[in-house]
């Protein structure tokens, strides 16, 4: 005989939403297996309401578009669908009279959330990553919302999302944020120290030219604003970075015995190697 349900097993499917938008608890739907399958089957209508109340449970006037969407991203339940509810939401509630809502402010910068790149890992099975694989697509329907969402801030968490798809040897991944400005020079250089450890030639390349493309044109940036001691001091902190970084990738690759890398970076860029590397090199 099948016992019967009780406790929050007895409930119904809809009393279990109100609950859940009431406690706004991560943990709720991971009590048992019935629970999970809940609200992994829960509608679109139920995830827009349940992150717009976990978005704004924090007191914070006046409330703004740019921070709810956000925060959504950093949510698991927050797919595709469910985020584009969730703009069309914010849009109708920021033309109420009175607004319920700041609207999106477009000059808002969003970083990107951790969970899309944490699980990103080489691939065991021998194939390469194609564009349709995971977070790309995903990252792709957000920067194609163009207007209708925050600006994308690819070095967000100093660069946290580039150091991963460099880590997973995620080739498209990489590409699309770099044409979005990500910045291997970010954290030392830590995406290119991770290609330097993999030695892979072809990907120190591409991280490499593109970083310098980037001080290029940010030095050439502040030289146009003006050449005040606030202009100046900026310079010499991003060149005095980059310069430190350097020194160090040529380290790493000499430690590694990636040889190609070494001739590169030595030969081709002309960074000097100090003398702790140049001993290295000797033995």
């Amino acid at each position: 005989m099948v016992p019967h349900p009780s406790g929050l097993h007895s409930l119904p499917i809809e009393l279990l939403y109100e609950i859940q938008l009431y406690a706004l608890s991560p943990f709720l739907p991971y009590l048992s297996h019935y629970l999970s399958c809940t609200f992994n089957e829960s509608p679109i209508s139920f995830r827009v309401q349940y992150l717009l109340a976990a978005c704004t449970s924090v007191n914070k006037i006046p409330l703004r578009a740019s921070d709810v969407l956000s925060k959504a991203l950093r949510y698991s339940l927050c797919t595709p669908s469910v985020l584009d509810s969730l703009c069309s939401k914010l849009d109708s509630l920021s033309k109420c009279k009175p607004a319920l809502i700041e609207p999106l402010d477009r000059m808002y910068t969003c970083e990107l959330p951790r969970r899309l790149f944490r699980s990103l890992t080489p691939r065991t099975d021998g194939r390469d990553w194609h564009v349709g694989d995971e977070p790309l697509p995903f990252l792709k329907h957000i920067f194609n919302k163009g207007t209708r969402f925050p600006i994308l801030d690819p070095n967000s968490l100093q660069g946290y999302a580039l150091t991963r798809a460099v880590h997973a040897r995620h080739k498209p991944l990489i590409q699309f944020l770099l044409d979005i400005g990500a910045w291997p020079a970010c954290k030392g250089g830590m995406a290119i120290k991770v290609a330097i450890k993999q030695k892979n030639l072809e990907m120190v390349k591409m991280l490499v030219e593109r970083a310098e493309k980037r001080r290029v044109l940010l030095c050439t940036t502040l030289a146009v604003e003006g050449g005040g001691q606030k202009h100046e001091g900026k310079r010499r902190a991003l060149e005095g970075g980059l310069e430190f970084a350097e020194q160090s990738m040529l380290k790493l690759a000499v430690k590694c015995n990636a040889r190609d890398i070494i001739d590169y970076l030595a030969r081709e860029k002309g960074i000097i190697p100090d003398m702790e590397t140049l001993n290295s090199l000797r033995l």
